[in-house]
């Protein structure tokens, strides 16, 4: 009997349990299915004094493939990355960059304009900024001494 240390013990359950995954829903690490489904992606959102600001990567998406929509108090995020996959010679083993369409949403507190919404997109990063409602903002009331 030969002993496994530990680590790759637990590595070879591992894909073990990606290969069973795998073959029941089609594919969970990144193999052709996985290419083609809708992917979502990774999102940041800080909350400063005036605004909200969203920040999601979208690498290899090109500017006119997003949209981005203000409706009943959701900031929703749309569009895709085309990407064509082909090789000169051999054969592609594994996809685990998504292409297609993509689409997140976010809950905004009531009272959003949503002209007021801005975007700007730089390097495969989108930035929207939501301001706040005035009734949202914190207000600065000063204590006078006498």
């Amino acid at each position: 009997m030969r002993l496994l240390p530990l680590n790759r013990n637990l590595m070879m359950q591992d894909r073990g349990w990606d290969s069973l995954l795998d073959d029941f829903f089609g594919s969970t690490s990144g193999g052709p299915v996985a290419a083609r489904q809708e992917w979502h992606p990774s999102a940041d959102i800080v909350e400063q004094a005036d605004h909200y600001e969203v920040t999601v990567d979208l690498p290899g998406v090109d500017k006119s493939n997003v949209r981005i929509t203000v409706e009943n108090d959701q900031l929703t995020i749309s569009g895709e990355r085309n990407e064509e996959r082909k090789t000169e010679e051999g054969q592609m083993r594994r996809f685990e960059r998504f292409s297609g369409s993509f689409r997140r949403s976010f809950s905004l507190p009531e009272g959003i304009d949503p002209e007021s919404v801005g975007a700007k997109y730089k390097d495969g990063v989108l930035t929207v900024t939501v301001p706040k409602p005035e009734e949202a903002k914190p207000k600065l009331i000063e204590v006078k001494v006498k």
